[in-house]
């Protein structure tokens, strides 16, 4: 049992170290995203089964682990069918990198592959928003609180630039540009393409209000939107965004 977790780890290690980012050619974002999935996913394991995560092997997984996994995801943790999406997406890529590299797991792999993607049946249609439900919606964060501060400046930007979530989440300090008569910020977008991005004197003054009381100290790498653990910063993430 020893020797099967010691493969299964080191396929993990050379999946999210080597694969992604090497062969694939994977962003740092994807595999971030691919790493909090996997670890998510291993985690789910030990609990269900009550196993710990040293003795956590590719026998442990099955369709119908998997199956519940997904189920408790967006039950228990309140994903969304985007999110949940994600995950599953990215657990199929490992399985199909490790049964690439040990045959025997084909099985398990063509199994947990068979696993539909979830669609969203909300209604996509959405038009521009009216002044009036553009006031509402900016006036939901408590902006006395901290995160709530946070959160609006985060939308106020967001709509200001057109930014995806994504694209807004990567900002940093140093891709921020308020000197000169037309402020502006620097979006990279997919394929590591940057544009330049004019916002508007209201937004600037959001902006200085804001780094006032998140960016004191802050230098030109620190990510613009994080979240702070135990006293240690690190990048907000789509997850956060879908909580707002």
């Amino acid at each position: 049992m020893k020797n099967d977790a010691l493969s299964f780890y080191r396929l993990v290690r050379d999946f999210l170290t080597v694969y992604l980012p090497k062969q694939r050619g994977a962003s740092p974002n994807t595999a971030k995203s691919y790493k909090e999935a996997l670890n998510l996913f291993i985690d789910y394991i030990s609990m269900a089964q009550g196993r710990p995560l040293a003795e956590i092997s590719f026998g442990c997984i099955s369709r119908h682990l998997v199956d519940n996994f997904l189920l408790w995801l967006e039950t228990e943790r309140k994903y969304s069918v985007s999110s949940r999406n994600q995950r599953i997406s990215a657990v199929k890529s490992f399985l199909r990198f490790a049964a690439e590299k040990d045959k025997t797991l084909m099985p398990l792999y063509l199994d947990v592959e068979a696993v539909p993607k979830k669609k969203d049946t909300r209604a996509h249609v959405i038009g521009f928003f009216s002044e009036h439900a553009l006031e509402a919606i900016l006036a939901q964060p408590n902006r006395s609180k901290k995160n709530g501060h946070r959160d609006l400046f985060f939308m106020i930007l967001m709509y200001d630039t057109g930014a995806r979530a994504q694209e807004t989440l990567d900002l940093r300090l140093g891709d921020i540009c308020l000197g000169g008569s037309s402020p502006f910020v620097i979006l990279a977008g997919k394929g590591a393409k940057t544009r330049c991005v004019p916002i508007m004197e209201k937004t600037c003054s959001h902006l200085e209000s804001y780094q006032r009381r998140f960016h004191a100290t802050g230098n030109s790498d620190d990510y613009l939107f994080y979240v702070d653990r135990k006293g240690m910063r690190s990048q907000m993430s789509i997850d956060n965004v879908e909580k707002l």
